[in-house]
């Protein structure tokens, strides 16, 4: 029976004051050594044999097996203490079963359990929670994590997570920044696995082209810087992202007619397409905007993709937003004007300076 069910809110896990409590109290007490941040690993391991095995004894009755899960959330949270001792990273990674209930906890059947553990990969991989390791040797956690597929396992999670669930966002965020984290270490590790790298392309490519309303989401400009970094450094991508196919419809969903999907050239320039006549951007959509220019750079330094630009009128396009407008006066909301015209004018600086760019890399030649 596949089970998943909300935690109430009166066993919701500690909340962000008491997680805070549990880090401030490692670090003054600082009597987190190596056996501790074991017993914090044992406690977890047993925390998830036990919650498995009351799923196992009450398939049918979750009410039975719901405490257990609880427990084994909050013991999740307190697993964040873990970052102020990047010190121990290297005996965690090879020592300690860790990583591996970590990732085994990526499929558990409840998705509170999930973006919890989400949430605790990507803390621990932070690189700057690394660089903080006065023995240089906490990228150890990063090896032991390539070791286990973490490639396959992100992806596996990011695709059973909706972006229409506030938590199951904010653990796509996380998905997104343990991805971010591992490039930083070591780039050659996501495209090892060059399985889940075309997942994980797929599944940006769905991210930044997907309709979302009048609201940037977070997940949403994050997956665009994303696929900028992984083009920036990856010329065969590059050549061949135009070859990838998106739905039409913005849902995020692969579509099963051929008719009902754009090209990832195509998509890019739909995703380009709402600055048209955008008059109150915010910070965000223009920093999208730029991740999304510099995808299209990227691509437009090959042949093929230059051609897909121009059949899906790419140039037309950038011409409309090298042109568009300035705000206009209105003596009503002069209190408004200044900041208006401050954001319009900051993003008409972004559609002029990039639709150059990208219209001189149509026009450069093999």
């Amino acid at each position: 029976m596949n089970v998943r069910r909300r935690f109430d809110t009166d066993s919701a896990g500690p909340s962000q004051d008491q997680i805070q409590a549990y880090v401030d109290k490692a670090a003054a007490d600082e009597q987190l050594d190596l056996a501790g941040v074991r017993r914090v690993v044992a406690n977890l391991e047993k925390k998830m044999r036990k919650n498995l095995q009351d799923r196992d004894k009450y398939v049918n009755e979750p009410e039975k097996f719901m405490d257990s899960e609880v427990d084994l959330d909050e013991e999740l949270h307190r697993m964040h203490v873990l970052a102020t001792v990047p010190e121990h990273y290297h005996e965690l990674a090879r020592s300690t079963p860790l990583v591996p209930t970590l990732l085994a906890l990526l499929s558990h059947e409840n998705n509170d359990i999930v973006c919890s553990t989400m949430g605790m990969l990507n803390e621990i991989t932070d690189v700057e929670v690394l660089g903080e390791d006065p023995t240089g040797r906490a990228e150890a956690i990063i090896d032991a994590l390539s070791e286990n597929s973490i490639l396959q396992h992100l992806v596996t999670t990011m695709l059973r997570l909706s972006d229409t669930n506030e938590e199951e966002a904010d653990a796509l965020v996380s998905s997104l920044g343990v991805v971010e984290n591992i490039i930083e270490v070591d780039p050659d590790i996501v495209k090892a696995d060059t399985a889940s790298y075309s997942t994980l392309v797929d599944l940006l490519l769905h991210m930044v082209s997907r309709t979302t309303g009048d609201l940037l989401p977070q997940h949403k400009l994050y997956a665009s810087e994303i696929l900028s970094i992984l083009l920036h450094n990856d010329t065969e991508l590059q050549k061949n992202l135009g070859s990838r196919k998106v739905d039409k419809s913005g849902t995020g969903q692969q579509a099963s007619d051929a008719k009902e999907v754009y090209n990832a050239i195509h998509a890019l320039l739909k995703c380009l397409s709402m600055y048209r006549k955008r008059d109150e951007p915010s910070g965000p959509e223009i920093e999208y905007a730029e991740n999304i220019f510099d995808c299209l750079c990227n691509c437009l330094l090959h042949k093929t993709n230059r051609e897909l630009f121009l059949k899906a009128d790419g140039i037309q396009l950038m011409i409309i937003l090298i042109k568009r407008r300035k705000v206009k006066k209105d003596p009503r909301q002069m209190k408004d004007y200044k900041m208006k015209h401050r954001t319009i004018s900051q993003l008409n600086k972004v559609m002029r300076e990039s639709a150059v760019r990208l219209l001189s890399h149509v026009l450069c030649v093999d």
